[in-house]
């Protein structure tokens, strides 16, 4: 048996504990990407090695010391910069195929590490931090634009040096008769490409009767496997397609006397059987919305369940634990509604507006428990998907005469509140205090938080002066502080 056979060519270096493996096609076998952060690392393995592993496979892939980057021909690579819109198109691969695509494209100047193709940069770049979010421009464009080369000097891509520790901890990790596959990536390629090609090794070379994933933050129990094995196997009668979530903190649909089902997918631990992996997950593990598009295929094919009891938990510590994001249709008064947002909790009442939702954003909220994000994504799933980890809370408003409608099925999550129009606008006999009196008492029910109306009002009143300040400026103008537009309320239909 050659595992390299059942790997990608070139694929990364691999160590085994093991000459042969018991072929008993009762095997679990459990796929861990590590990248970085060893502090983690370290509690995760030490607790899996003091956990019943009886009958498991371990599978670490690990992208540390991957090349991060790739010489795109005729293209320059930055890093940690974004260009927003002007796409072409959505590419799905690993960055040889978005090169390839790329330079085939006559129209395309540029393209970013997400698959997108682009006919022109847009004006303003998005910075980030430590994200690997790579941005490739057409070397013409910047030799015809020496102000732009020079801005963007310090964000061209250069290879990092290598993390020898983490490395040295993975090679020496070993647990007495627990068989252990790790391999080092050549190329970075994401963690849905670690899964994809880790679950197809423990299915087809270990003949595993079921995989799971297991994050390099976790923290688990002693008997984890046997708990969430028994669950498995009382599901596989009733259900061809289902995913067992290992954290049960995700937002529960169906309170059954064994376990729960569940709306969504807790990323850092799933387990499935071989037909689950086949016919909904492993065709899904091509770009980052590989978990966001399980979640969806699964809820339409199958069922999300998991143990009554928690069996591990997560050591990522945030700097926010509660994660408010609001989003709405445009036109539903929401730059009203977040202003009052921040105004009614006193950590952030006299913070700006934080739109951009992406790595990095968290430590625009140091030392607070609650974060609040404005954005206009309307897909809660998918929000839902990406930042699991979070305590979720979404605060949205809709407009039903102009049809600007929030998903009535989201509308019956628990952690969602939708407020009208007409509870936002203002009239003669409804005042911005009663406007903002009844967005408290709906946050009441949800949040066991004290929130101030007193400085939710002077928000308000503040955000009033500064729009008349501006209101005569173009509608493009945005103000940094609280994300009104200039003409703001000077547009058809006049919303607030």
């Amino acid at each position: 048996m050659n595992i390299k056979d059942f790997m990608p060519k070139n694929y990364g270096n691999i160590i085994t504990n093991f000459s042969s493996i018991n072929d008993n096609k009762n095997k679990i076998g459990i796929v861990i990407p590590t990248f970085g952060r060893i502090q983690y690392v370290k509690q995760t393995l030490e607790s899996i090695s003091k956990s019943n592993l009886d009958n498991c496979i371990l599978c670490i892939i690990d992208e540390t010391n991957s090349k991060l980057g790739y010489c795109s021909p005729n293209y320059t690579e930055y890093v940690d910069i974004d260009s927003d819109g002007y796409d072409i198109r959505n590419i799905q691969g690993n960055l040889e195929t978005l090169s390839i695509e790329a330079n085939n494209e006559e129209k395309c100047i540029t393209y970013n590490s997400n698959g997108w193709l682009k006919y022109r940069l847009n004006d303003s770049f998005n910075y980030f931090e430590n994200t690997n979010n790579k941005l490739y421009i057409r070397n013409d464009i910047l030799d015809n634009n020496h102000d732009l080369k020079q801005k963007l000097e310090k964000y061209v891509f250069k290879e990092k040096e290598k993390d020898l520790e983490l490395e040295n901890l993975l090679v020496d990790f070993n647990i007495e008769n627990i068989p252990i596959i790790k391999i080092f990536k050549t190329q970075h390629g994401n963690m849905y490409d670690s899964f994809r090609v880790g679950w197809d090794l423990l299915f087809n070379c270990f003949h595993c009767k079921s995989v799971m994933s297991l994050d390099s933050d976790t923290i688990v129990k002693k008997d984890w496997i046997s708990i969430l094995d028994e669950l498995y196997e009382k599901i596989i009668k009733e259900h061809k397609y289902f995913i067992i979530t290992g954290d049960n903190n995700c937002y529960t649909k169906k309170d059954y006397n064994d376990y729960y089902t569940k709306y969504h997918i807790a990323t850092n631990s799933i387990f499935f059987s071989k037909d689950t992996y086949l016919d909904i997950i492993k065709d899904n593990l091509i770009n980052n919305l590989w978990n966001y598009n399980i979640n969806l295929d699964i809820n339409k094919y199958g069922i999300i369940v998991s143990n009554k009891i928690n069996v591990m938990e997560c050591i990522y510590i945030t700097p926010v634990n509660t994660l408010i994001i609001q989003t709405s249709p445009l036109r539903t008064a929401s730059t009203l509604l977040v202003n009052i947002l921040y105004g009614l909790f006193t950590e952030l009442n006299d913070k700006p507006i934080i739109r951009i939702l992406n790595t990095g954003w968290e430590k625009k909220f140091t030392n607070n428990i609650i974060g609040i994000i404005k954005m206009h994504e309307l897909d809660i799933d998918y929000l839902i998907s990406n930042y699991f980890k979070y305590n979720l809370y979404f605060i949205c408003s809709e407009r039903i005469e102009l049809n600007l409608l929030i998903d009535e099925k989201y509308k019956k999550y628990p952690n969602l509140i939708c407020f009208s129009f007409k509870e936002l606008n203002k009239t003669n006999i409804y005042t911005i205090e009663d406007i903002i009196i009844n967005i408290k008492k709906k946050l009441k029910k949800k949040l066991n938080i004290e929130l101030d109306t007193i400085s939710a009002l002077k928000r308000i009143k503040l955000m009033n002066n500064k729009y008349n300040e501006i209101q005569h400026l173009p509608f493009s103008y945005i103000d940094p502080f609280f994300e009104i537009h200039g003409s703001h309320r000077n547009r058809k239909n006049n919303i607030n």
